[in-house]
């Protein structure tokens, strides 16, 4: 009977987290600064949700979100706050900062009130130069898409073999395979950011491995650093060159909003944003049959868990080459038309 009780208290503690974590709000809007200027890959955008009740004290921080750069006004942005920080008697308000390269450059220089008071919970904020007009931080990656291969060192291995594609808009693929071992080779996708001129950071958002960072050396090689950023002092090779040979083609499990209308798929990835047109062959019958079981009306997203293959095919509109999703294996499709299960928001919560 002990037993018996303490399992109940303990599934009833386990449901009481989980309804406290699905209570939230979302603020959301767009930020705009006046200068036409696309902003580097070294610029990042942070929004924050702030208490400004007490005047005797420093704002506080209720929610925030970053976004990295390259982008262009106006930009969109949301924030998940938890309603248990909000208080109906408190003020609060949206700030909105971009730094390059670290340094300062825009910032709100007023107050945006939301939330609270029959105040609503979209806002517009404007940004302003702070110390001079922002300036293009130089790309030390002149041409895009960019793809670099070598052989790295390994502790316990004759070495691991690097294939890296740098991509347009900040996405990158990478295969990485140990030399001389039976072992299927690790493919991961994410984004890239430059930072401190010329550091690379790899950001993953579908891998096995942790965050890595290379020196750009100049346009046709990479060098790898260690965990902290740093230059690895070594006799061993740790540089990646740039190939001529064909990119590899990335395969991926990945969850996403699959939609079909009018003889073609598309899917969405959940956690990347990025979207693709699905090639018909493999297993593209079946997700298509899924998908018909499941859906209401026509066109309707779906989510969905695949395993796929990243493609290029001719696209169907133009006959061009197109970069598609090729479906090796479907996994799920359920009834679900959001992301919120895979993202962690708030299944009231809407995307943006």
């Amino acid at each position: 009977m002990r037993k018996f009780c303490l399992l109940v208290c303990g599934l009833a503690s386990l449901c009481l987290i989980s309804i406290t974590t699905m209570a939230a709000e979302v603020v959301k809007g767009n930020v705009t600064y006046l200068q036409r200027i696309a902003m580097p890959s070294g610029a990042l955008l942070e929004v924050s949700l702030v208490d400004i009740s007490r005047a005797d004290a420093p704002a506080s921080v209720v929610g925030t979100t970053q976004i990295y750069g390259p982008f262009s006004s106006p930009v969109k942005f949301r924030i998940d706050v938890d309603t248990a920080k909000i208080d109906a008697k408190n003020d609060y308000a949206v700030r909105a900062t971009i730094r390059v390269d670290g340094k300062l450059y825009m910032s709100t220089d007023k107050a945006y009130l939301v939330l609270t008071k029959e105040r609503g919970k979209s806002v517009d904020l404007a940004l302003r130069g702070v110390g001079g007009e922002p300036i293009a931080v130089e790309q030390p990656l002149q041409k895009l898409p960019a793809y670099f291969t070598g052989v790295l060192p390994c502790a316990d291995c004759e070495g691991t073999s690097y294939q890296l594609q740098l991509l347009p808009g900040n996405f990158y693929f990478l295969r990485m395979k140990t030399v001389g071992k039976r072992k299927v080779p690790e493919d991961e996708m994410g984004r890239w950011l430059i930072v401190d001129r010329n550091r690379l950071l790899l950001n993953q958002v579908v891998a096995t491995t942790e965050n890595k960072q290379f020196r750009v050396v100049d346009n046709r090689q990479l060098r790898k650093l260690d965990t902290d950023g740093q230059d690895i002092v070594s006799n061993l090779n740790y540089s990646l060159i740039e190939s001529a040979e064909k990119p590899f083609n990335p395969s991926l499990s990945m969850k996403g909003l699959y939609t079909f209308k009018d003889g073609s798929g598309r899917f969405t990835d959940c956690i990347t944003g990025q979207s693709w047109p699905v090639a018909h062959e493999g297993k593209n019958a079946r997700l298509e049959k899924s998908y018909s079981k499941k859906t209401t009306a026509p066109g309707e997203p779906l989510l969905a868990s695949l395993k796929v293959n990243i493609v290029e095919r001719a696209a169907a509109d133009t006959g061009a080459s197109a970069t598609h999703l090729l479906v090796k294996k479907v996994k799920r499709v359920s009834k679900e038309q959001t992301c919120d299960s895979v993202t962690g928001r708030p299944a009231t919560a809407k995307r943006i």
